[in-house]
């Protein structure tokens, strides 16, 4: 009964140790404005994207890895009309493995390499149908 006490009282104390906290750059480093805006502002950067996100119509394949990372524009606009949208684009392929096959496929997907803060409703018709597509794809997922 001892030990089981002992053992109990060893998790109650290891529930209120607080996760390690990294002191590399200071106790309470402060990131400086300027930073903050350079890292979050409209550019291309790696992006998580499911396979079956990119590829809805083959969900009877398991992939493996299910996710690639691939370069998308993302990041803050001045205003609100506007949004971080890609104005240079170009096909990448990757090899994936599908659970049933031996051999790799290759699945391409868009990858973003320029960006720029736009509104939406002043480009060109077909820019505007793609971007409402890919929102819509968003939203359902």
């Amino acid at each position: 009964m001892q030990t089981f006490l002992g053992i109990l009282l060893l998790l109650l104390v290891l529930q209120r140790v607080p996760a390690q906290i990294s002191d590399e750059e200071g106790p309470n480093t402060v990131i400086q404005l300027s930073e903050v805006m350079a890292k979050c502002s409209c550019q291309v950067m790696d992006q998580l994207v499911y396979v079956y996100d990119e590829y809805p119509q083959s969900v009877e394949n398991i992939y493996m890895p299910h996710c690639v990372v691939v370069r998308r524009c993302s990041g803050y606009c001045s205003g609100e009309e506007f949004k971080c949208l890609p104005t240079l684009e170009r096909n990448a392929t990757l090899q994936l493995k599908i659970s049933s096959q031996e051999q790799p496929v290759e699945l391409t997907f868009l990858e973003h390499q320029q960006c720029q803060c736009r509104d939406p409703e002043n480009l060109p018709y077909y820019e505007r149908s793609v971007i409402k597509s890919q929102q819509q794809q968003q939203q359902v997922h």
